[in-house]
């Protein structure tokens, strides 16, 4: 985390320490101190998780929640991700911006050093994502339809399966659509990704779709 000192002079103006540098503050003094609460709670599962030989794995919100969310993960990775992908932040392939975001993501990671971890998803708040969009009257921010979804599901675990092969990242395809399975499996035999390397996951909700997820078991 990037440490701040309050301005003297100014209200809601902070100093960031490294640079000297004035940041004003949209949030409120209660509000930052949940925010450094949150980062702190994080950071505590974070330990839990490095204790106990397992991957942390951040789900995702709608996307007035998702910029702060990756914000925090971020950080996580910076702090946890350094010889291995602890954690993994939640991509979600039925927004428009999505590729563009990860590759983002991916090349800050190897900029500063660290593994990347991601988990794929395509979306949980369509009918909400677009009600909003129409009464706020911006963009809306989803796809126009499932194959759109689909195609951009495919591009952007095609982008971290290379950045996996390349050894900087670790991916969870979180997805009932036997389709996309298949295009992993795939891909995984093409950039000669083996299983047993444990960098490629597989999820499914317990109880659907139980046909795939006990044939990648097996």
């Amino acid at each position: 985390m990037l440490n701040y000192s309050k301005c003297p002079l100014c209200q809601n103006v902070y100093i960031q320490e490294k640079t000297g540098r004035p940041v004003i503050s949209v949030l409120k003094d209660e509000e930052l101190h949940q925010m450094e609460n949150m980062a702190k709670r994080l950071t505590t599962l974070a330990e839990h998780a490095v204790k106990r030989g397992v991957r942390l794995m951040v789900d995702a919100e709608q996307t007035y929640f998702q910029p702060a969310i990756r914000h925090l993960t971020l950080d996580l990775m910076r702090q946890f991700n350094k010889t291995s992908p602890l954690v993994l932040n939640t991509y979600q392939c039925y927004l428009k911006d999505t590729y563009s975001k990860i590759q983002t993501d991916m090349e800050l990671a190897r900029r500063e050093g660290y593994m990347f971890g991601a988990k794929l998803v395509r979306g949980a708040y369509m009918e909400q994502e677009r009600l909003r969009a129409s009464t706020l009257g911006y963009t809306d921010p989803i796809h126009p339809s499932y194959k759109a979804t689909s195609k951009c599901f495919d591009e952007v675990l095609n982008a971290v399966l290379e950045e996996t092969k390349r050894g900087n990242a670790n991916v969870l395809v979180a997805t009932h659509n036997e389709n996309s399975i298949q295009v992993a499996i795939k891909r995984m035999h093409e950039l000669g990704i083996s299983p047993q390397e444990r960098k490629v996951f597989f999820g499914q909700l317990l109880g659907m779709s139980d046909a795939i997820s006990f044939t990648l078991g097996t």
